[in-house]
């Protein structure tokens, strides 16, 4: 019987290019406790290192062959939350596009970083900085062609962000007051 909660592991390191992220993930499966209601399952990361860049994007085979993988496990166990450990914040591209898709586009998302993540791949060739704006389709094209879901931006709010870091970011930045 499917539980209620999937616990990804998803050491996914590829689209920071930096297998550092592994560790981290590592770190964060023992610290991450499990439950009763929670299936623990493992993604397969290839951890072989490269460089490949056919399109927009570093390793992009690699990294669509891992979003698929992680999507399967998804649609097969049909949890209503997902917690993803993950590597880089890439990992985090299944999963949401599944809940957005599960709970119909009434999907918010609170995307604490330092970094937007809403690069594009004129900025970048790190997956791991466009996640928000490939979710948004608008990011890395042969992921978004993968991913089922769309996001606007109105359902992100993003805290944390240091300003000195960000970049030209159109679908974000437009002036907003508060009462």
């Amino acid at each position: 019987m499917n539980k209620e909660i999937v616990k990804l592991i998803y050491p996914q390191w590829q689209g920071g290019q930096n297998l550092n992220y592994v560790l981290g993930a590592k770190v964060m499966e023992a610290i991450v406790p499990n439950s009763e209601k929670m299936d623990e399952i493992n993604v397969p990361v290839s951890l072989e290192k490269n460089g490949d860049k056919t399109s927009q994007i570093d390793d992009e085979a690699a990294l669509i062959k891992q979003i698929q993988a992680a999507q399967v496990i998804l649609e097969d166990r049909n949890p209503a939350k997902v917690i993803t450990i993950g590597g880089d914040c890439s990992t985090s591209l299944a999963s949401l596009d599944y809940l957005n898709g599960k709970y119909h586009g009434n999907l918010g998302v609170l995307w604490f970083d330092a970094h937007p993540d809403i690069s594009s791949p004129e900025q970048s060739s790190h997956l791991h900085e466009m996640v928000i704006s490939t979710l948004m389709n608008i990011g890395a094209k042969n992921v978004q062609n993968v991913l089922k879901h769309q996001f606007s931006n109105k359902q992100f709010l993003l805290s944390g962000l240091i300003e000195k870091d960000l970049r030209n970011c159109q679908i974000f930045c437009v002036n907003r007051s508060f009462s």
